[in-house]
């Protein structure tokens, strides 16, 4: 839970009655700026992408250093003690997701695939995979990564956005908000759902295969038919 240092949240935690505590802070790490997307792999890590440039890099006053993070907890007491920095020097990385032994994360105007060859928890591989994707308004950029049961990533853009894409298959545009979809195996991209969204930033898959996206401008929920 990132709430800037402090413990915010003893009402819900009264309430529910379980205990609540702060994982992980900028004070502790101060690398920790700007948290957009986390998820935990499947060693107990945290990973959480940071956009200490937003709302973009800007030549000559920031440098452009956004970062993938991994906080660690090892002694499991809900607390993280150790801070990695997987990639440094990416571009508003708006979302990730965990993808053949390494990861897929946005880097405008670019999906970026970053894996650790060596074993020391540092990507020393990066592969640009897909390109064209807007950044017009980068705050609602490619977002919200999740995999389907098929193995298809799923992200979001909000209104103002441009993308065209250009695939083995032919060129893939859209305007305004939509979802779309990505095979990483055969680069297939389709727009999933192009809808009158204002802001897409949630996407979740259920255990039927059911998809729900959430519009964080309105706080309207959408069901994926």
């Amino acid at each position: 839970l990132f709430l800037g240092g402090e413990e915010v949240i003893s009402t819900m935690q009264i309430a529910n009655g379980f205990k609540v505590n702060l994982f992980a802070s900028e004070q502790q790490f101060p690398d920790l700026v700007n948290p957009v997307q986390m998820a935990f792999d499947t060693k107990g890590r945290l990973w959480v992408s940071t956009w200490p440039t937003y709302p973009h890099w800007t030549p000559r006053v920031n440098q452009r250093n956004d970062k993938l993070l991994i906080l660690v907890d090892g002694d499991g007491d809900g607390k993280a003690e150790t801070q990695k920095v997987f990639a440094d020097g990416l571009h508003n990385p708006t979302g990730f997701e965990f993808w053949g032994g390494g990861v897929i994360v946005a880097n405008c105007p670019n999906l970026l695939f970053l894996k650790d060859t060596d074993g020391d928890d540092v990507a020393d591989q990066r592969i640009r995979i897909l390109g064209g994707i807007s950044s017009g308004d980068t705050h609602h950029s490619a977002n919200s990564f999740v995999l389907d049961p098929a193995g298809w990533i799923y992200f979001q853009e909000g209104v103002f956005h441009r993308t065209q894409i250009e695939t083995p298959y032919g060129p893939v545009r859209n305007r305004d908000g939509a979802v779309w979809r990505f095979n990483p195996r055969t680069y297939q991209v389709e727009r999933y759902a192009a809808y009158g969204f204002a802001n897409p930033h949630g996407h979740v898959v259920d255990r039927w295969g059911q998809h729900f996206v959430h519009d964080g401008t309105g706080a309207v929920p959408f069901h994926g038919t």
